[in-house]
């Protein structure tokens, strides 16, 4: 007698979106990234839409709409990973790439016969795991869906393409700042904070901190959380992944290695803007003139001390 394999059944709930957190995020957007990127419209999205047969994520298209194609370029030096421009997309079988690296085979996108419409990784067709193109060899090919690839990676709950645009649009907003070279005027949009703590009570008694001088830059926490270092921890002891305070015009968005986060102004602002931060917060920041670097270092060493690190 053979038993049939009783197939997984996952937990489902509306997207949502993420368009309004979006348009706070745009002004942030370091001006390297988005000088020449051109803007889309409604009509440039359902003109893909009808030529792909299939209608796109909506948070992918608020990503469009809000954002144009500001990440979706490889040309911004140290670009390591884009969104596909709109007239990039296309079916690779039954495959959708929406985003890629530079620097591997690896892709994530939709497959077209998945009714929640997950994220999906796979292996890029043509290209050898760095990235680089291999040679034609005249026979046809076709993208591979890394095993047991969707995002939900055995959990009860699946994720959705607001969480991950959301979180890339971070990532992509953080790196843009960090990697931009070395800076050497006094006046500066960008900070980095000392290392984070991983005990689960200073995670609180941080997140408290936090949460007098910003608010979470999204309402729904399950876009905005994550549990540092990979541990499991109590909703009390997560971290947020994006900060925002209105008053003063500044973001904060967690470096996604876990281990910082970078304060944003709205506009060049002297070393002192983050020191007034650092006094509402307990966070430390350096700039990348290297001011503040010392007093980073030195509190790197009595976390490290308190068996914080």
């Amino acid at each position: 007698m053979f038993w049939m394999k009783k197939k997984a059944v996952f937990e489902t709930r509306p997207v949502y979106s993420i368009r309004q957190e979006l348009e706070l995020l745009r002004p942030f957007v370091c001006s390297r990234q988005t000088e020449g990127a051109k803007a889309y419209t409604e009509e440039d999205i359902q003109s893909a839409e009808a030529r792909l047969g299939y209608q796109l994520p909506v948070p992918l298209r608020e990503l469009y709409l809000v954002m144009g194609e500001v990440f979706c370029r490889k040309d911004v030096p140290y670009v390591r990973e884009y969104f596909l421009p709109l007239d990039q997309l296309r079916w690779d079988g039954r495959y959708l790439l929406l985003y890629a690296s530079t620097s591997s085979n690896r892709g994530y996108g939709i497959d077209r016969k998945d009714p929640y419409t997950d994220v999906f990784q796979w292996k890029r067709e043509g290209l050898t795991p760095e990235g680089q193109l291999l040679p034609d060899s005249g026979k046809p090919r076709r993208s591979e869906v890394v095993r047991k690839s969707p995002y939900r990676n055995f959990s009860s709950k699946l994720t959705y393409w607001d969480c991950f645009i959301y979180r890339k649009v971070l990532d992509l907003i953080y790196d843009g700042w960090f990697f931009r070279g070395n800076i050497t005027d006094e006046l500066d949009p960008f900070f980095v904070c000392s290392l984070l703590p991983k005990p689960a009570p200073a995670v609180r008694e941080m997140r408290k901190n936090l949460e007098k001088y910003f608010a979470p830059l999204c309402q729904h926490p399950e876009l905005n959380q994550v549990r540092l270092f990979g541990k499991t921890m109590g909703p009390e002891d997560v971290l947020v992944y994006g900060w925002i305070n209105q008053t003063t015009n500044c973001l904060l968005l967690m470096d996604h290695t876990e281990h910082n986060y970078g304060l944003i102004a709205g506009e060049p602002v002297p070393y002192s803007f983050a020191e007034e931060v650092e006094r509402q917060t307990g966070l430390v920041f350096y700039a990348a003139n290297q001011t503040g670097m010392d007093r980073v270092r030195a509190r790197a060493e009595e976390m490290k001390q308190a068996g914080l690190l």
